[in-house]
């Protein structure tokens, strides 16, 4: 007797042009044969749904045709707007498992939503990029079951910067990320001030060889924001990657810029949040500071280093990054978890993963 293969139902809360290759991981896993099939859905696309009520049907509605045998969603933030509506996605499940991916941190100053609460007390197994405190105020909200995920490149749109070495620095420095602290060291999120110091530094250090990218930064300081396609060949164009992240102290966390600065063949210089086991090792090009300040210390002191020992630095995180922590490495990571059935990338830091506080 033959056992039928799981398959997925994805509900993402953007359009699906802004995650193709997040998709194409999972529909992978229909090529190799570990799924049967995968369809999606997406919760908020204004060329779609002219109301948010419109949304709500709609994927209730998919949900309740689809014949997937497991049900997705990524990052709901708050959607839908209505405990009702919620309440229709809900009836739609029919029992089937429900797998929650939360890609942003969250915490002061951000606080989990009402509408997270729903699909975490409604989930079975919870990915978190961020483990303590993160991971405890989704098991708090609700959550049964959390465990880590990471934080991936996209390798459809950078796929051709998996093959590639990069030119010759134009810069010293380069730091890629928004301004959230309006009023600095008051305003903003946990790490919105060390952002800002660490931007003042270097720019005093600096002048015109640092180059920071983002949104509401003084323009006078700042080249503006920066297309999220154009992000590793614009870091390459500096001789080593600088970044202080936001909430420092969430375990075990990194934005996609750790990756995508990885496959720019550049150093990397970023925050030492607590465990990070997983992350690559300081011959890669990737080091961990503790405070703004070392941060800066750190970046400068590479910069007067020998530039043929930063290039291969730079190309050996590039070698470790490629093909380890992309889309594809994390749909299967994600799926082995949910489903016994499906092998787990049999490669670190996927084999041995786990909170490191």
């Amino acid at each position: 007797m033959t056992t039928a293969r799981p398959s997925l139902l994805i509900i993402m809360n953007q359009p699906l042009s802004g995650c193709l290759g997040q998709v194409d991981g999972y529909e992978r896993l229909v090529a190799s044969g570990d799924l049967e099939f995968v369809h999606s859905v997406a919760a908020r696309d204004p060329s779609l749904y002219a109301y948010p009520l419109d949304a709500a049907n709609n994927v209730a509605e998919a949900i309740l045709q689809s014949r997937a045998t497991h049900i997705m969603v990524w990052s709901p933030s708050r959607f839908p707007d209505e405990s009702s509506q919620f309440d229709r996605i809900n009836s739609a499940l029919k029992g089937r498992p429900l797998i929650y991916w939360e890609g942003d941190p969250w915490g002061k100053g951000k606080p989990i939503t009402p509408q997270m609460r729903w699909w975490l007390k409604r989930s079975d197994i919870v990915f978190s990029v961020a483990g303590p405190p993160q991971s405890e105020l989704l098991a708090e909200a609700g959550a049964r079951h959390v465990l880590p995920i990471l934080h991936t490149y996209c390798h459809v749109q950078f796929g051709k910067f998996e093959r590639w070495s990069p030119n010759t620095p134009k810069f010293m420095a380069s730091f890629v990320g928004n301004n959230l602290a309006r009023v600095p060291g008051i305003s903003g999120v946990p790490g919105s001030a060390g952002r800002w110091e660490l931007a003042t530094r270097l720019r005093r250090t600096m002048g015109g060889n640092f180059q920071l990218y983002g949104r509401n930064w003084p323009s006078r300081w700042s080249q503006g924001a920066l297309p999220y396609e154009l992000q590793p060949l614009i870091i390459s164009e500096s001789r080593v990657m600088t970044n202080w992240d936001h909430w420092p102290t969430h375990a075990d966390y990194s934005s996609d810029r750790l990756a995508i600065g990885l496959l720019s063949g550049r150093p990397q210089v970023t925050t030492k949040h607590p465990g990070m086991a997983w992350a690559p090792p300081e011959d890669c090009g990737f080091f961990q500071e503790s405070s703004p300040g070392a941060v800066a210390k750190r970046t400068q002191a590479l910069l007067e280093d020998d530039p043929a020992k930063l290039d291969r630095m730079g190309a050996q995180g590039r070698r470790w990054v490629v093909g380890r922590l992309s889309h594809v490495q994390a749909a299967r990571y994600v799926m082995s978890k949910a489903i016994a059935q499906i092998e787990p990338p049999n490669m670190e830091p996927w084999i041995s993963l786990r909170w490191g506080v």
